[in-house]
């Protein structure tokens, strides 16, 4: 049984910890996220273009293409950090909202949907 004087520290998920350290102003920074898998791999953009049609597609078009939400296709101003920062804690403009998946996707899964992303900087992968 813990006394007065024990501190009780529950362990916080990463990207909880920086969700609380971000609310409270002249908190430090946290760290900015490193990617834990091969962004440029066939498998990983193939399994992040899966995600994306499950779960991305309705605001942001097909390959990316715009609507409700923004545009993906040919934007060399994401990077992998900051993909994975908005997709795992969402963001709000104006109107629109677009949800935070870090309750649902795992830390894999959303840097498999940033590499999806990044790769489309080149446009989008046509049909045959």
């Amino acid at each position: 049984m813990p006394t007065t004087s024990t501190i009780i520290r529950p362990r916080l998920p990463g990207l909880a910890l920086a969700g609380l350290l971000a609310a409270f102003p002249g908190a430090p920074a946290a760290a900015e996220p490193v990617p834990s898998i091969d962004l440029e791999a066939p498998e990983t953009i193939r399994n992040g273009s899966t995600r994306f049609n499950q779960s991305c597609v309705y605001c942001h078009g097909h390959a990316g293409s715009g609507g409700k939400g923004a545009t993906l296709q040919r934007r060399s101003d994401l990077t992998p950090a900051a993909l994975f920062t908005v997709i795992a804690n969402g963001r709000k403009r104006g109107a629109l909202v677009m949800p935070p998946w870090k309750s649902t996707l795992s830390e894999e899964e959303i840097w498999e949907l940033a590499a999806y992303i990044l790769s489309l900087r080149a446009g989008p992968e046509q049909k045959p």
